[in-house]
């Protein structure tokens, strides 16, 4: 199946849920951008950008709602200055993965931190990046990071993120990507 094919797919099963139950389930919008600011990316000089779509139904929350689940699907573009004349510096990767937040502290003054985190699956658009052999187009799409809720709704919301790309040794080739930092913003609609 093409990168496109799969992005289409993606995109179709986004609008379809939006429609299923607009009342019940929050939507969110988010954007990222990251590369190799304070640590080193993998491949090196990494920087690109991630669009990020969340669905998030109101009966997901457990622990008097300190914890929270939700879906997530995605697009990023990737850039690496580290390519010889034979590998691609640029990379698309489609995204789909489940999402649990921790608010690991009472809410106070219209804040919320909470630590997130996720193992999805990743269509990307090749199976190498800059000198790392993925060996496959598919991978895991790991994330962590942490973050806050602002505002009396906690609509918006600001995080950290470190993001990995890999294959899992499901295939002898796997040299991953690693994203170390990502800041992400974002506004989530009641």
């Amino acid at each position: 199946m093409s990168f496109k094919k799969i992005a289409l797919v993606i995109s179709a099963a986004m609008l379809c849920s939006s429609a299923y139950a607009m009342q019940n389930v929050t939507q969110g919008l988010a954007f990222s951008y990251g590369g190799h600011f304070i640590a080193n990316s993998q491949p090196k000089d990494t920087s690109g950008y991630k669009i990020d779509y969340d669905a998030m139904p109101s009966n997901w929350t457990w622990y008097n709602n300190s914890v929270v689940a939700y879906v997530q699907a995605n697009y990023a573009h990737w850039h690496t200055n580290n390519a010889t004349g034979s590998e691609y510096n640029t990379i698309g990767v489609v995204g789909v993965a489940p999402v649990a937040r921790w608010y690991f502290m009472a809410p106070t003054s219209n804040v919320a931190p909470y630590a997130e985190a996720s193992v999805g699956l990743a269509a990307l658009s090749h199976n190498s990046f800059g000198d790392r052999n993925l060996g496959t187009r598919l991978l895991f799409q790991d994330m962590a990071g942490i973050g806050a809720t602002f505002g009396q709704s906690k609509q918006v919301f600001a995080s950290l993120n470190f993001l990995h790309y890999s294959n899992a040794s499901t295939h002898k080739d796997n040299d991953g990507v690693t994203i170390p930092l990502m800041l992400t913003v974002g506004y989530n609609f009641s």
